[in-house]
């Protein structure tokens, strides 16, 4: 009964507003339907992941970037060469849905996956896309994380992949989590919650490991040949992400230099 009071008192009030809204929100559903009818089905159809069932939605991000495998293809160089490597343990930290908690899964099929996300129903996500990957059994879903926790399940040699809206300057501290100077990280940089973080960072590791950092791009319809016959939008590959003091946001990828 609210929302239809709500949807009356929109069309009434700011009627050229609720129009946009109306027509953005179903060309969104088309463009879905037709997506996943192409793919056969709910599926990651091309990328890294290529193969992986999905959910129904994604959280904290874009969803048909994931399904279309162009979500954050700047870092396929890192990940294909974290698959190369097989680490026995992936921890991501900000999992969401579990976009690249079961991905890795899948493909490091010896690896056991701890995954950490603050959100009750992007927990849920996760353990129904595990489950429909059948990766359950070798991921752990786990709340809020913290240098505490992380401390205990850490083990030398993993993979740590790190997206936690600012966060990250204070979990990734090798004076409180030791073993992080003996692993591969890759940590999405939130200049724009914790102004200064990308320095403090790598300032941290600096003796430890390798920097690498990886800018995002816009994604464009040429870009992906591939995906000419899909009827797409330019905003419907690209994640639109914001910048900060015009600057791009951006990752780094920290490698210990003892291997």
């Amino acid at each position: 009964m609210i929302w239809r009071i709500t949807k009356v008192i929109a069309r009434t009030t700011f009627p050229s507003v609720f129009d946009f809204l109306r027509r953005a929100l179903n060309y969104e559903e088309r463009i879905e339907r037709k997506v996943t009818r192409i793919l056969s089905g709910r599926i990651v159809g091309f990328g890294i992941f290529r193969g992986m069932k999905y959910v129904s939605s994604s959280r904290g991000s874009k969803y048909l970037p994931k399904l279309l495998g162009t979500y954050e293809d700047e870092l396929k160089p890192i990940i294909d060469r974290i698959i190369i490597q097989q680490p026995k343990q992936i921890i991501d930290i900000g999992a969401a849905e579990g976009y690249y908690a079961v991905g890795l899964a899948m493909k490091c099929k010896n690896a056991s996956v701890f995954t950490y996300d603050i959100d009750d129903n992007s927990r849920k996500l996760l353990m129904e896309l595990a489950s429909i990957n059948e990766v359950g059994s070798r991921l752990y879903i786990g709340g809020p994380c913290s240098p505490e926790i992380l401390s205990r399940v850490l083990l030398k040699g993993a993979f740590i992949i790190c997206d936690c809206e600012g966060f990250e300057e204070t979990i990734l501290d090798p004076s409180k989590v030791l073993a992080l100077e003996h692993c591969s990280i890759l940590v999405e940089l939130h200049e724009m919650f914790v102004e200064g973080v990308a320095g403090t960072i790598k300032k941290r590791f600096v003796h430890s490991h390798n920097t690498l950092e990886i800018v995002s791009k816009e994604k464009t319809l040429m870009m992906y040949p591939h995906l000419a016959n899909f009827g797409l939008r330019e905003s419907d590959i690209d994640e639109g992400r914001t910048t900060y003091n015009n600057k791009p946001q951006s990752w780094l990828y920290l490698t210990p230099k003892e291997v």
